[in-house]
């Protein structure tokens, strides 16, 4: 680990005064308080490699991990940092919390354009050597790249008044806390916002709007959401044989266009806290059967809040209204947390619980309050050919009815009310920069809590879901998405079997 230490030392020589410096002073800040920092390396080599290789309270480097952290450091000195993240990204795992590949970590994932990503690695390499000054020093530069001013400060702070920091490096702090003392007080819009430390992390604005507007063409074999049987026993009347369902409900073919839109805003508050505003809307005309043409409009708000290494936690209301034909069949409202952290900088993982109203104007005997706890799981291979991203969601809940009467007035509300468990899994393979596949499956268990009203049976419903497509990107805002969608749903209650094919071609342009 000596040479990493020398590495490190001259990695931080180079970029302790890059922060809120124009690009003159820049040069002129690294040549002092690399000099500094290198002197003070030679008159201090026991106490850095005692540092090195036995102040790390978390994971011991190997020799083989030492010469990739070596490797990394030397890539990042020659500002390669995005190549020198991907070096370290599969060591991750097993070093974060071994200060030195923290901070190469944080060092690299700063200089590739990632500040909240390396603040975060440069915090473990600070808590775990509390006298590290370089790695504040970058924490303090990548807390400048994210907006955090006043947090910047505190670090360079720190580090200026710290014992036995060379008088150039400590110099060079004074001024940039002189620097940022001057841009939280100077008045106006930029008021309390970093100047972009370098071109590969650039400023990130306070608010951002973005969204998206798609135009869909395609084709429905059951937009009314009919029977897949023309018949049917119904148990209670079996001795009068099979019934017939009425041509009017049975299932209807029809050519559909949709325009669709959505609005995302995210508002930074501070470091880790942000308030967040989606919206989404659909409108749904059918070229044939128009009385089942459908039209949703919907969104949610709330707060997401960064803790740290135990990940982000956000809380959202959320609000839909589903119309068919001239009316609204269906309101929902309701609230969700969810729990968000990515482990070994490569698995995504998440944890949902949310609870739902929905109430039918046009039929409150269905009004019902559905709890569901949702778990994610996703990773985006990036060495593997095709970059395959792929996704498991686990769903389970309870839809419970709030009426006393079921719509044929003999099950008190039980038989509508039911247990749920799900499935879906999704695949992701690009391959071209502009060509990307995708599949989708899914499967769902309703289990009810009492027997449906004539059939004598508690009702099960078993849904299965499968979809696949390609996405052409046309450039960097517009992409072209055509789809086929196949649903089957399998009723013990043979009332509410059902297929379904949707065919469609989507494009969509990203703002």
């Amino acid at each position: 680990m000596r040479r990493i230490v020398f590495i490190l030392l001259a990695l931080a020589g180079f970029s302790l005064g890059m922060a809120l410096l124009s690009a003159e002073r820049v040069l002129a800040e690294a040549v002092v308080i690399n000099d500094a920092l290198q002197q003070q390396a030679e008159t201090s080599k026991p106490q850095k490699l005692a540092q090195a290789t036995t102040a790390s309270a978390g994971p011991r480097a190997s020799d083989s991990d030492a010469a990739t952290i070596l490797s990394a450091a030397e890539l990042v000195r020659a500002k390669k940092g995005a190549v020198a993240l991907a070096k370290l990204e599969p060591l991750a795992g097993r070093l974060a919390g071994n200060p030195d590949f923290d901070y190469v970590y944080g060092a690299a994932a700063l200089d590739a354009g990632h500040p909240a990503q390396a603040a975060t690695a440069l915090r473990r390499a600070i808590a775990t050597r509390p006298d590290f000054h370089l790695a504040r020093a970058e924490l303090g530069r990548a807390l400048a790249a994210m907006g955090d001013l006043s947090g910047a400060k505190r670090e360079f702070e720190a580090v200026r008044n710290a014992s036995g920091v060379p008088a150039g490096a400590r110099d060079a702090m004074g001024r940039q806390v002189t620097a940022l003392d001057q841009a939280l007080t100077r008045p106006g819009p930029a008021n309390g916002q970093a100047v972009p430390v370098k071109a590969a992390a650039p400023q990130q604005p306070r608010t951002r709007i973005s969204g998206y507007i798609e135009h869909s063409i395609g084709y429905d074999t059951n937009v009314n959401g009919g029977p897949a049987n023309s018949t049917l026993i119904i148990p209670f009347f079996a001795d009068l044989g099979p019934g017939t369902i009425p041509p009017g409900s049975l299932p209807k073919k029809a050519g559909f266009y949709e325009l669709a839109g959505g609005l995302n805003l995210v508002h930074v508050i501070d470091n880790d806290l942000a308030f967040f505003a989606n919206m989404v809307a659909n409108w749904h005309p059918l070229f044939d059967h128009n009385e089942f043409r459908t039209a949703t409009a919907g969104g949610e708000t709330g707060f997401a809040r960064r803790f740290g290494d135990l990940g982000t936690f956000s809380i959202a209301a959320i609000g839909q209204t589903f119309v068919i034909g001239d009316h609204i069949f269906r309101n929902i409202y309701g609230l969700a947390g969810q729990w968000r952290q990515r482990f070994v900088n490569a698995w995504d993982v998440g944890l949902a619980l949310s609870w739902l109203g929905l109430e039918y104007p046009g039929a409150s005997v269905q009004n019902a309050d559905r709890y569901t706890v949702s778990g994610t799981v996703a990773r985006r291979f990036e060495q593997a050919a095709l970059t395959p991203a792929v996704s498991v969601t686990v769903n389970v809940g309870k839809e419970i009815a709030r009426t006393d009467a079921s719509p044929l007035g003999a099950c008190a509300g039980d038989c509508l009310t039911f247990t749920l468990l799900g499935v879906r899994a999704g695949l992701e393979t690009t391959w071209a920069p502009w060509l990307v596949a995708f599949v989708q499956a899914g499967y769902e268990n309703h289990r009810h809590d009492a027997d449906y009203p004539l059939f004598f049976i508690h009702r099960r419903d078993e849904i299965y879901e499968v979809m696949g497509g390609l996405e052409f990107k046309i450039n960097k805002q517009v992409s072209l998405r055509p789809s086929v969608r196949y649903s089957d749903t399998r009723s013990n209650v043979d009332l509410f079997d059902q297929k379904r094919w949707i065919s469609q071609a989507a494009l969509r342009w990203t703002f």
